[in-house]
């Protein structure tokens, strides 16, 4: 795979991320092929970032999948978390300060 030629990757990716949100949230993505697509453009990821982090996740031994995987392991936890909350409190006892508080910086 070429990072730097978009071709190599792109349906591949696809599939992928497929593969991934089927294992943390138990289904495929639901967002349009276009939407997906915009990963790789100027204002996200394109292919010469792509390229770099991929030399990194190499020479640190999946460093970087290993970064962004315990993120987003840590953003849907929080999601989890808060609608927990909001399922077992009722309208007496609900705090919005405690609700936000799951979203706190600090576990990022």
């Amino acid at each position: 795979m070429d990072f730097l030629n978009l071709d190599t990757y792109r349906n591949q990716s696809k599939r992928w991320r497929d593969e991934i949100c089927r294992r943390f949230l138990g289904r495929i993505s639901t967002s349009s092929a276009k939407f997906q697509d915009n990963l790789f453009e100027k204002n996200a990821i394109p292919p010469e970032k792509l390229a770099v982090l991929g030399t990194l996740n190499r020479q640190s031994d999946g460093g970087v999948e290993s970064y962004i995987y315990k993120q987003f392991f840590n953003r849907f936890s929080q999601m989890s978390e808060a609608l927990a909350y909001v399922g077992n409190t009722d309208r007496y006892s609900f705090q919005l300060s405690e609700f936000l508080n799951l979203f706190g910086s600090s576990r990022d």
